[in-house]
């Protein structure tokens, strides 16, 4: 599967993403795939085609990569270093790229986005990776393109790994904790400044 990602069959290509993405689902597939030097060249095609990639493709790998970074139900030893060694493989603009999909037209899109952040923000690499992105906390918090439901309620739950992590305590930053906790005690659902569907696609 790992040495057919880079096929140019998008039949075969598309056949792989989904591969991953249900080994990552499962502890037991995790287990298969960490340590293994022939996925780490993988994760970097998932984390180019997820932001870089064609539409017809985008939405597979950020729904690929949520599984890949998701934390199981069962103890694995050294997960958290294990996941990093495959962070590390995502180009530099990665988070950044991800970031700027939560205002995607597309609900599907920012859906993807948002649960391949929230699973992210559940690592402190992950953290450490969003909130070195300038405007980080603005583009999260920015409810005006997020008219979806289903895209609104993964939102909130990423605001809410957020909000839980030690990391963003250790930082210090009140102003920022602040602004989190008022996105979260107005709900997932929360109107606020949100732009029509007819004005997103114009």
């Amino acid at each position: 599967v790992c040495s057919l990602m880079s096929s140019n069959d998008h039949a075969i290509k598309y056949a792989c993403v989904d591969v991953m993405t249900l080994l990552n689902g499962r502890p037991d597939g995790k287990m298969v795939l960490l340590d293994k030097q022939y996925v780490l060249p993988s994760i970097s095609i998932l984390a180019r085609e997820a932001t870089r990639g064609t539409d017809d493709i985008k939405d597979r790998c950020l729904v690929a990569l949520a599984h890949v970074f998701s934390t199981p139900d069962v103890y694995i030893p050294d997960f958290e270093t294990k996941t990093e060694v495959w962070f590390k493989q995502c180009h530099a603009t990665f988070v950044k790229d991800t970031l700027q999909l939560l205002s995607h037209p597309s609900p599907a899109r920012q859906c993807a986005a948002a649960s391949l952040l929230g699973n992210l923000a559940l690592h402190r690499y992950g953290i450490a990776g969003i909130t070195k992105v300038p405007g980080w906390v603005e583009r999260i918090l920015d409810r005006k393109y997020c008219v979806d439901r289903e895209a609104q309620t993964q939102r909130y739950a990423l605001v809410m790994a957020l909000k839980r992590s030690a990391v963003i305590e250790e930082q210090g930053d009140r102003e920022i904790v602040n602004k989190l906790t008022k996105f979260i005690n107005e709900g997932a659902h929360h109107r606020g400044d949100i732009v029509p569907q007819a004005v997103l696609e114009l």
